[in-house]
């Protein structure tokens, strides 16, 4: 779910590049306008700020025990990001060039 037409264009033009993964479905939205459908894996690419702002939104649309990953944070943004996501469990958390990506389960 992107509010971008280019960004989800691009999301499944990447998807085509990676042939036998199923079950993938990409909307023109604003995540905050409609609740999200659960799944069991929910991926955010988003910045520090935007992950703050929606944490319950988006821990909402992890099925039980699923795993949301977060990432287009940066490493400055981190701890808000953690604190805001204190009720998934960080199963994974790593670093490159600045940005951070992180795996919560969700309880």
């Amino acid at each position: 779910i992107d509010v971008d037409v280019d960004a989800v264009q691009s999301a499944r033009e990447n998807l085509d590049l990676n042939p036998g993964i199923t079950g993938v479905r990409f909307e023109v939205a604003d995540l905050r306008e409609r609740p999200l459908p659960r799944a069991d894996i929910v991926l955010a690419n988003l910045t520090g700020a935007v992950l703050v702002q929606n944490a319950s939104l988006l821990l909402a649309a992890t099925a039980p025990a699923g795993i949301l990953i977060a990432s287009g944070l940066q490493a400055h943004e981190r701890d808000a990001v953690v604190a805001a996501f204190a009720a998934a469990e960080i199963v994974w958390s790593g670093e490159d060039a600045g940005w951070v990506g992180l795996a919560l389960r969700a309880r």
